[in-house]
Order: C-alpha cells, then structure tokens, then sequence
C-alpha cells in the first residue's frame, strides 16, 4: 500500500546524508538523519485489507480495485518499479 513511497523516502534521505556528509554547507539547515526507525506489521497489509474489502462501502471498494489494477498494469508496462521488500535504514 504505502511502503513502496516509504522506501522512495528512505532512499532520498539516503542521498541527503551522502550530499551533507560531502557537502555540509551546501543544504543549510539541513542535518543527517542519523537513525531511521521503520517497522513494519506482522501480517502483509494487502492481506489484511483484503479481509476488510467486503466491509468498506460499494464506492470505496470500486475506488480501492480500481487504483490496484492501474497499479498493477503501470508495473506490467515498466512505468513502475518492481516491488521491493526488506528493511533499509538510512546511514
């Protein structure tokens, strides 16, 4: 659902830290992020919506089908990258 903006997040404040730690003056007031705490549920979420689906109302669920087949199609065609899985933490 949201972990693959999260991993974009994380790689971005990866990036940061290695422009601050080569250039510290370049971003000011920026800092490095020096612990990045990311947990992550015990079950898969899209298992866990899945169970939920016949619960949300009509539209809400033509909504949710509809944003998973375009984002399945977009994935298929290349547009998006492969799903990632694992925990990364910034340096």
């Amino acid at each position: 659902m949201f972990s693959d903006q999260i991993y974009s997040d994380l790689e971005q404040i990866e990036r940061v830290n290695q422009i601050l730690n080569l250039q510290p003056t370049l971003l000011p007031g920026s800092r490095i992020v020096e612990k990045v705490l990311f947990l992550t549920p015990s079950r898969d979420l899209r298992e866990i919506a899945a169970e939920h689906l016949d619960s949300l109302p009509a539209s809400a669920e033509i909504a949710v089908a509809d944003q998973w087949r375009e984002k399945h199609r977009r994935r298929a065609a290349g547009e998006l990258p492969a799903v990632r899985r694992g925990i990364h933490a910034a340096r």
